[in-house]
């Protein structure tokens, strides 16, 4: 079996976009810890921002998740937002 290993922009810096995708291909935590040399803890402030709403999703968010197949469910669910909602969003900016 092949380890899924995307090439994104070529920056060494982790955002929750990427971090999203990782994990929906199956990537742990601690993979994604020594794949960009951060601390466990690093990991965790960036699921907090994301949960605090602190982190914005746009449509380009959208775009680049759905370019690397990332499901709608899977979306909503590290988001925290509805299946409608994300529907609606997608409706709205077509």
């Amino acid at each position: 079996m092949t380890e899924f290993t995307p090439f994104f922009d070529g920056s060494n810096q982790l955002n929750y976009r990427k971090f999203v995708i990782l994990r929906f291909h199956g990537v742990s935590k601690r993979k994604i810890c020594k794949m960009y040399n951060f601390a466990y803890f690093r990991i965790l402030e960036v699921c907090e921002m994301a949960k605090k709403n602190d982190y914005r999703f746009t449509y380009k968010d959208y775009k680049f998740l759905k370019q690397y197949g990332v499901s709608n469910t899977f979306i909503c669910k590290m988001y925290h937002i509805s299946i409608e909602d994300l529907e609606f969003f997608e409706v709205m900016n077509r």
